[in-house]
């Protein structure tokens, strides 16, 4: 609308500039037919209104986290009964998938399996009461059986090959493709004992001498 009332006093004004009557005269119905502009619209910039926050409603306008809950179950139980009222579950209860006799021989104490390492292929070496580590996969089956010069105490996966602990002469070693036994290093007058590698590739040992003991990568 006020574009089209500018672009007409233009013309308006340009005819009277140039003191034509002929076109002075077809002009002036046009100008008489407009209406004049009852109402318009104005537009102003948005204003910044400052709110303070109450710290005592923050979880109102934000939410918040529910605190984890706890549910203790027994495990001496035959049978163990969900609480239907309970809302979540929390935990599966816990079951025997397989079964696995190692056939390791009773040690002094009466035990005969003393660690174990899962494989990526699904497969399980297990160290026990003998100088023998053994391969086994999840359905019992013994699939391969290496020679070691002590028991295996301490055992786990490392790059995908079998490390352990070889206190005899206190050095860590692995059983490579060829069931070569290879030493990785030594832990000089330090014994070593529980060994395990972590999610960065590093190989985690601990060793003890005489009162003792630390923690090495």
């Amino acid at each position: 609308m006020i574009g089209k009332a500018v672009d007409m006093i233009r013309k308006a004004t340009n005819i009277q500039a140039s003191k034509k009557v002929k076109q002075l005269e077809k002009f002036k119905p046009v100008i008489e037919q407009q209406e004049t502009l009852k109402e318009f619209t104005q537009y102003t910039f948005p204003t910044f209104h400052e709110c303070k926050i109450d710290g005592h409603y923050l979880q109102t306008y934000f939410g918040y986290i529910e605190k984890i809950k706890e549910r203790k179950m027994s495990l001496s139980e035959n049978k163990f009964i969900p609480d239907i009222d309970s809302g979540r579950k929390v935990l599966e209860v816990p079951s025997v998938s397989s079964v696995i006799d190692a056939g390791f021989p009773a040690g002094k104490t009466r035990n005969r399996l003393y660690d174990m390492a899962v494989t990526d292929d699904q497969k399980v070496w297990m160290g026990g009461a003998s100088r023998e580590l053994k391969l086994f996969d999840f359905q019992g089956h013994l699939h391969h059986i290496v020679t070691i010069r002590y028991t295996g105490m301490y055992i786990c996966m490392y790059n995908k090959q079998v490390v352990y602990t070889d206190r005899s002469d206190n050095a860590v070693k692995k059983i490579s493709d060829d069931d070569t036994v290879v030493t990785m290093f030594t832990t000089g007058d330090w014994i070593p004992h529980g060994i395990t590698s972590s999610a960065s590739g590093d190989l985690l040992v601990c060793l003890r001498k005489d009162d003792q003991s630390k923690v090495v990568r």
